[in-house]
C-alpha cells in the first residue's frame, strides 16, 4: 500500500549547512509561489545568497533558505526527472556565497499539483475565526497539527500542495525513496495517514 510523507524541511542535512538568508526574486513574489500555478514570467537572474560567512557551508540538496517554496540541487532533481516525478516547475535561481561567487545548479521547485486532500473529519487542523481582520481568511484552513488525507484524491501523485492549506506539501513513498536511496539532504520524511 502507498504511503504519504510531510518532508521535513532543514532536517538530515550535511554537517556544516549554507544557509540562503538574503533572497531577490525579481518581480515574484513568494505567495505567486505556493498557488500551485505555472509561473510564466520568470526572471533568472533571481537570486539567493548567504550574507555572512557564518550561513556559508556545504549546501544541501533541498537548499536552507528564507521562503518557503523549496530550492532543489541539479542531482536531486535529475533523480526526480529520471524516475517520471511530475508536477514540478523549476525555476533556476543564483545561488552566491557571502563573497559572491556562485554555487551552481539549484532551482525553485513550484509544486503545481494542488489537491483538495483533506480529510476535514479526521484531521487535526484550526481555522481563522469569523472576526479575522481579513475577511477572504475567515474560516479557511489557519494551521494543520495532524492531516489526514483522502486516498481517493491522491493516488497517482509523487508531490502536491493540499488546496486547503498551500504551503504544506505531501511526497510519495516513491518520492521519499528516491530520496533516501540517492543520499540527498535537507528533508527528512514524516509519515501522513490516508482515509
Amino acid at each position: 500500500m502507498k504511503k504519504w510523507y510531510d518532508p521535513l524541511e532543514c532536517d538530515n542535512i550535511v554537517e556544516n549547512p549554507f544557509i540562503a538568508d538574503t533572497v531577490v526574486l525579481k518581480g515574484v513574489e513568494e505567495f505567486e509561489l505556493v498557488r500551485g500555478q505555472l509561473i510564466e514570467k520568470w526572471d533568472k537572474s533571481a537570486w539567493f545568497q548567504a550574507s555572512e560567512p557564518k550561513y556559508d557551508g556545504d549546501p544541501d540538496d533541498v537548499l536552507q533558505n528564507a521562503i518557503s517554496p523549496p530550492i532543489y540541487s541539479a542531482r536531486l532533481r535529475k533523480a526526480l526527472d529520471n524516475a517520471g516525478v511530475t508536477g514540478i516547475q523549476y525555476l533556476p535561481v543564483h545561488v552566491l556565497r557571502p563573497d559572491g561567487s556562485p554555487i551552481e545548479g539549484f532551482a525553485i521547485a513550484n509544486i503545481l499539483n494542488l489537491l483538495p486532500a483533506l480529510d476535514f473529519e479526521k484531521s487535526d487542523y484550526d481555522v481563522f475565526e469569523d472576526d479575522y481582520f481579513l475577511p477572504e481568511r475567515r474560516g479557511k484552513v489557519r494551521c494543520i497539527r495532524k492531516p489526514v488525507l483522502r486516498r481517493t484524491i491522491i493516488e497517482g501523485y509523487d508531490i502536491f500542495r493540499l488546496m486547503e492549506f498551500k504551503q504544506y506539501i505531501i511526497v510519495s513513498d516513491r518520492f521519499r525513496n528516491i530520496f533516501v536511496a540517492n543520499g540527498f539532504t535537507g528533508y527528512s520524511f514524516h509519515q501522513v495517514y490516508t482515509s
